[in-house]
C-alpha cells in the first residue's frame, strides 16, 4: 500500500498545511481543487472543459493509488489537526509509473498542481519534498521524472532547486487552442 504518514508543513509564507496521502473520502475535495487548477492555470495539460471525472471516478482513482506499488497521491490540506481531516485541498501531487512494464518499475513520473489561491506560497515545494523523501526510501525507485512547459519559470526554478536536471526539450510540445505553442521541458532527478 502506497501512502505516507501525515505531516505538517509550514511554508515560507507561514501557511500551515497537512501533507498526507489522499483517501477515498477526499474525492470531492480533490475534484474541487482540480477544477480550480484546470480553470485558472495555462500550465496544465488538461483544460477545464476536458475534466469530466465524477466523485465515483475520483474515489476509484484514489483507491487504485493506495493499492498500487511504488506510486503515491498526496494532498496538501489547509489547516492542522481536525481541520486537515476533511479539509480544503490546496494542492495535489501524483507519482505514477510511466508504464506498467517491468523495465519502467524503477521510474516515477511526477505531476503537481496547486490551487490558484495558494500558488507562490510554498505548497508545491512542501508536496514535492514529501514525495521525494518517500521515493528516496523506496528501494525500487531510482528516477523521478517530470515534464514542464518552458514558459513556466516558477515551476522550472522550483524543480532545479530540488535537484531536477533537464534531459530534453520538445519544441511546440504544447499547442494552445489559439495556435500558439510552448516548448516542453523533460526533467529527471536521481533518487539514489
Amino acid at each position: 500500500m502506497a501512502s505516507i504518514a501525515p505531516s505538517i508543513a509550514r511554508t515560507k509564507s507561514g501557511l500551515e498545511c497537512a501533507i498526507r496521502s489522499a483517501t477515498p473520502a477526499d474525492a470531492e475535495a480533490v475534484l474541487d481543487c482540480a477544477r480550480d487548477v484546470f480553470a485558472t492555470s495555462s500550465y496544465t495539460l488538461t483544460q477545464a472543459d476536458e475534466f469530466t471525472m465524477t466523485a465515483e471516478d475520483e474515489r476509484k482513482f484514489i483507491t487504485d493509488k493506495l493499492e498500487a506499488d511504488h506510486e503515491l497521491f498526496l494532498l496538501a490540506v489547509e489547516g492542522v489537526g481536525e481541520k486537515s481531516t476533511n479539509g480544503h485541498a490546496v494542492g495535489m501531487l501524483d507519482l505514477k509509473h510511466p508504464t506498467k512494464r517491468r523495465k519502467h518499475r524503477h521510474t516515477v513520473l511526477l505531476g503537481i498542481s496547486v490551487r490558484s489561491t495558494h500558488r507562490g506560497r510554498g505548497v508545491g515545494e512542501a508536496l514535492m519534498r514529501a514525495a521525494i523523501d518517500w521515493a528516496e526510501r523506496d528501494p525500487t525507485l531510482e528516477l523521478m521524472t517530470l515534464e514542464v512547459y518552458a514558459a513556466n519559470a516558477t515551476g522550472l526554478n522550483l524543480y532545479h532547486k530540488l535537484g531536477f536536471k533537464e534531459y530534453g526539450r520538445l519544441p511546440a510540445g504544447c499547442k494552445h487552442d489559439d495556435g500558439t505553442t510552448w516548448e516542453q521541458v523533460m526533467m529527471v532527478r536521481p533518487l539514489k
